[in-house]
């Protein structure tokens, strides 16, 4: 297997889980909602309030040291 073509296999099973938990938020929510019917809620509580945006920015330091992990993981070496 390439770089490349690696590259593009941790891609894809980012973004399958990313979507799986998608979909298990969603889940939980739509159950929320019918629950709420029997609790007599005056107020929905929105979607974006319950799950907010997780993804975030790796800064220069965590990437480098997620990078310097996987060189270790796959045997190579290490030159500065």
């Amino acid at each position: 297997m390439t770089p490349a073509q690696l590259t593009i296999y941790a891609e894809a099973a980012a973004e399958k889980r990313k979507v799986e938990r998608e979909n298990k938020n969603r889940d939980i929510y739509n159950l929320s909602v019918l629950i709420r019917q029997q609790i007599w809620s005056k107020k929905l509580v929105e979607y974006e309030d319950v799950f907010p945006d997780e993804e975030k920015e790796a800064d220069d330091d965590e990437f480098f040291n997620y990078i310097c992990a996987l060189n270790r993981q796959f045997g190579g070496e290490e030159v500065f």
